[in-house]
């Protein structure tokens, strides 16, 4: 049941305000719902997704992404920031375009069947009020999972990463991530677990 704690905050003042072309951040002195004033920072963030790709045989589609803010390569599900206008279902299907083609066979097939909601993530609700939509989307029996990717380059992201794509078995997936051996990303292990409760 909810406490008094979780009514929303008065703002009192903007201490800051930077905007970039897609990030902002923010400073504002906030009267918190138990009744103290505080100055809080945090970045705001533009509506992101993640999909879960799974072909008809049960493999799932990752990516091998370099993430330069921690200088390390993490196994993740496609993810990506929604373009102004566009639905989640819109931008599941222009990230699986990107990664797989327009038809990930060339036979003139749309590669994505309908977006199946997992629910919402806020990946990092202490200095971020990103909200990440998460979502499987089953692709067609007559599409083959395309080759993993030997080599770094494959563009990825709105930000011009790039990676490797990566198709998993989920008895694969789940070895992996269970190793120790691989770093975890949070919001891919959020989305997996919801996906394996829907299959």
């Amino acid at each position: 049941m909810p406490d008094a704690c979780d009514s929303p905050h008065q703002s009192l003042a903007i201490e800051a305000s930077l905007q970039g072309e897609a990030y902002g951040f923010g400073r504002e002195r906030l009267r918190l719902p138990m009744g103290l004033d505080a100055s809080f920072g945090w970045l705001r963030h533009p509506p992101t997704l993640m999909v879960v790709p799974r072909w008809a045989d049960g493999r799932v589609l990752l990516l091998r992404r370099y993430r330069p803010a921690v200088g390390q390569r993490l196994l993740e599900f496609p993810s990506g920031r929604l373009a102004a206008g566009e639905t989640v279902a819109q931008a599941a299907q222009r990230l699986l375009d990107r990664l797989l083609g327009p038809d990930g066979t060339g036979a003139g097939q749309p590669a994505a069947a309908p977006w199946e909601p997992l629910g919402q993530l806020r990946p990092n609700p202490g200095y971020s009020d990103e909200c990440m939509a998460l979502g499987l989307v089953r692709l067609g029996a007559q599409q083959a999972p395309p080759a993993n990717d030997t080599a770094e380059g494959l563009l990825m992201g709105d930000d011009g990463s790039t990676g490797q794509r990566v198709s998993l078995s989920p008895a694969a997936l789940d070895g992996a991530l269970a190793s120790g051996d691989e770093p975890l990303d949070g919001r891919t292990l959020t989305a997996w677990f919801l996906a394996r409760r829907r299959w």
